[in-house]
């Protein structure tokens, strides 16, 4: 995703390469989600270094619009080891090491998710690990429609 305006043609999926990692992009449908565009750049960045960091042989993106919320989705998924549910929460803490397979050798400062958690929860947005089988997901969840100034929310007076 790209900042102010995250567009993605209508297109068949993309396979790129990252440090002999393959990548497959699914965007088929052009996504504008508001928000700093450096942030946002950071926010995809770091997310596809952690995958890079833990993925066997592939990684996944996925970018959506949940039609129903009007929230852009972005599922990003490696082949790595699965996270554990009791550890998911630890993962957005600073500096936080799960086991030896995600260990500073890898190359991270531990400091990738917790950026990329504190860029989606100041665009109103939420970072999710799901239960994948035999994998790892992030699911970011953006609005794609700026938040009206706060006396439009509280209404009429």
């Amino acid at each position: 995703m790209t900042a102010h305006q995250q567009n993605a043609s209508r297109r068949p999926p993309t396979t790129v390469s990252t440090a002999s990692v393959p990548v497959t992009i699914h965007a088929p449908t052009a996504v504008t989600v508001p928000g700093n565009p450096l942030w946002l750049r950071r926010l995809l960045t770091n997310l596809l270094d952690n995958a890079r960091r833990h993925a066997h042989e592939h990684i996944t993106v996925r970018l959506t619009t949940d039609q129903a919320s009007g929230h852009a989705v972005l599922g990003t998924t490696n082949d790595g080891p699965p996270i554990e549910p009791a550890d998911r929460e630890s993962i957005s803490e600073r500096s936080t090491r799960l086991d030896d397979a995600r260990s500073r050798d890898d190359g991270g400062t531990g400091l990738d998710l917790p950026i990329a958690r504190d860029i989606v929860a100041i665009h109103k947005g939420t970072l999710t690990v799901l239960d994948t089988p035999a994998a790892t997901t992030f699911r970011t969840r953006l609005p794609t429609r700026p938040e009206p100034p706060h006396e439009a929310q509280a209404g009429p007076r």
